[in-house]
């Protein structure tokens, strides 16, 4: 298996959450394949097909989102609450509302940071990056930051339709399960 990351040979472990709430972890890319892996399960799915499906990235932001001992320390969320404006994350809010749901459960979730707070247990996208329910309630509650490759993103796109639809659910859910994470640095 080849080592597209630079780690000497060593895959690298980047926790990530599946859809049906199970960590996984992305292992490596092996002839057109990147290949992740659950316990002693390994998923391939092919990089020909994925094509720029592959480059897709998964807001995660802080370390309270983490699911895996290995992925990398991230900033807390208790020291990036209230930062942006209220006004531009009433905007931030309403770009990641209009996202494409990509699966949505019935219960909903605790929020990591306030457990007592239940929120939308769902993923959003907008054909670049994938969000989650929590996502959208830390932006609405809490004014969390954002990274910057994402708010140079949001301030292109805001103003457009989002150039996803429901076609496109099936395809964007494998590219999910890649994702590289986004987090605040």
């Amino acid at each position: 298996m080849s080592d597209d990351w630079g780690l000497q040979g060593r895959p690298r472990p980047v926790g990530r959450l599946r859809p049906d709430g199970r960590v996984f972890d992305l292992v490596g890319r092996d002839d057109g394949y990147v290949v992740s892996s659950y316990k002693v399960f390994q998923y391939r799915a092919r990089l020909d097909i994925l094509g720029s499906d592959a480059m897709k990235k998964r807001l995660i932001l802080y370390r309270e989102r983490q699911y895996s001992e290995f992925v990398p320390i991230a900033q807390s969320i208790k020291d990036n609450t209230n930062v942006i404006p209220a006004s531009l994350a009433k905007e931030v809010q309403t770009y990641l509302s209009r996202g494409l749901v990509l699966i949505e459960f019935i219960s909903p979730t605790p929020d990591p940071y306030c457990p007592t707070d239940l929120v939308r247990n769902v993923v959003f996208s907008d054909g670049v990056y994938f969000w989650d329910g929590i996502l959208l309630h830390w932006v609405e509650n809490y004014r969390v930051r954002m990274p910057e490759e994402f708010m140079a993103h949001f301030d292109s796109a805001k103003s457009r339709p989002m150039p996803v639809d429901e076609s496109d659910v099936e395809r964007l859910l494998t590219a999910f399960k890649i994702a590289e994470p986004l987090m605040v640095t």
